[in-house]
């Protein structure tokens, strides 16, 4: 009786250490769970590295040590403990695929996709059960990174992920897709959202016509900020999805293309011309578009002084037959009496000795060529086509010009091939 009554102090003692011992163990288990829900792998290595030291026959420590190993793609070094949990717990050969899909997750998380789908491919090998899991969990984590930041690549990469696992969220993520490129076309993300449009109809193809309704929306509105390229290419996508609606589109472009020609944006205007074109071969104005391309003007504008004591200036500008010419002209001289561009209205001249007879002196005046006749110009002129192609002259309609004083100031404006 009193060696059995000495014994049980004893055990009690023994009984109390190991308690303590494990408690440790469990804090630092426990700890390194917390970093590892939290995504913290590199926090939770330390901790689970320092229990095993201390505790070699922790089952699962070793397991969760092997998860973390995996976390910064140390493979080997992970199989090694989980092959030591295993030899520990037998029940832990059921779990390592587990292991490699938390992995995975943390490395999704990190943009390390090209790991991350390696550990989900193992995670499947180790327990094919686990497909349903990955499919929720990366579906999951797609609608809330959707949710919180749209803009994120993360959001389409998590989906496609789980479509690749399972196709069972597939009309899910089409709506989700669907209704945030409609949200971003709302805040003026466009890029973002013609991304969203296309790929919804990959999810669900109930989402092939609005979806390229949407990108049509889309595209056209690039265009009319001048984002030409971005434009073609989400018009390209639009197509794709919802070729019927093309006609329409062509017509559009079209229109645009012409009023960004009438605002002198002519490197736009010819963008889209180009975009009718290529991309819209079977539109009846495709061959327009061809032809405008081949004949293409640009409108050019040059500013001159021209002086009174001169009677003509050479200008440098050199029309063809057929431009469309404009001028506008500024100013006052003095030939005897003052005037502008005008000419003086109470002093005609007669028809002879004088560049044009029946006209005002002081006149702006022009001619194409050395030998061209001269025409009246004023204040403004312009004609749509010109019959006659040289260089074009400017000058002032008098007899004498030596004595004359001060200038006109003329913006020549005028159409010519590129």
């Amino acid at each position: 009786m009193t060696k059995r009554y000495i014994f049980f102090p004893i055990l009690v003692v023994a009984l109390i250490l190991v308690f303590i011992l494990s408690g440790c163990g469990s804090k630092n288990v426990k700890k390194a769970e917390d970093y590892m829900n939290a995504g913290m792998f590199e926090q939770a290595l330390q901790l689970l590295q320092i229990e095993v030291q201390d505790n070699p026959k922790n089952a699962k420590a070793h397991y969760l040590l092997g998860v973390a190993l995996l976390s910064i793609k140390s493979v080997r070094s992970a199989e090694e403990e989980f092959n030591r949990a295993i030899l520990l717990k037998a029940s832990y050969r059921d779990k390592v695929g587990e292991g490699y899909f938390r992995a995975a997750m943390g490395l999704f998380d990190k943009e390390d996709r090209s790991t991350a789908g390696e550990f989900l491919q193992e995670a499947v090998k180790n327990d094919p059960d686990i497909k349903d899991r990955i499919t929720k969990s990366l579906f999951d984590r797609g609608i809330e990174m959707g949710n919180k930041d749209p803009e994120s690549s993360k959001v389409l990469e998590y989906f496609t992920a789980a479509k690749y696992y399972d196709s069972k969220f597939n009309e899910e993520i089409g709506k989700f897709c669907y209704s945030t490129a409609n949200s971003l076309i709302e805040k003026g993300s466009l890029i973002k959202a013609a991304e969203y449009a296309y790929v919804s109809a990959e999810f669900d193809p109930n989402f092939i016509k609005e979806g390229g309704k949407l990108l049509f929306k889309i595209g056209i509105e690039l265009l009319k900020q001048g984002k030409v390229y971005e434009g073609q290419v989400t018009l390209n996508k639009a197509l794709q999805r919802y070729p019927e609606y093309s006609e329409n589109t062509a017509d559009f472009v079209y229109y645009m293309a012409e009023y960004f020609y009438r605002e002198e944006n002519f490197s736009k205007s010819k963008e889209l011309f180009q975009v009718v074109a290529k991309n819209f071969t079977t539109s009846h104005l495709a061959d327009s578009a061809k032809n405008k391309i081949e004949n293409w003007t640009v409108l050019k504008t040059v500013s001159l002084v021209i002086p009174a004591n001169k009677m003509w200036t050479s200008t440098k500008i050199y029309l063809a037959p057929g431009t469309k010419l404009s001028i506008s002209a500024s100013g006052t001289i003095s030939y005897g009496y003052g005037c502008g561009p005008d000419g003086n209205l109470n002093h005609i001249a007669g028809f002879g000795g004088i560049p044009i007879g029946g006209k005002p002196f002081g006149l702006l005046i022009g001619k194409i060529g050395t030998s061209g006749e001269p025409f009246p110009i004023g204040k403004t002129f312009a004609i749509d086509n010109i019959e006659r192609g040289g260089e074009l002259f400017l000058g002032i309609n008098d007899t004498e010009y030596l004595d004359n004083m001060g200038y006109f100031t003329v913006q020549v404006k005028y159409r010519t091939k590129e």
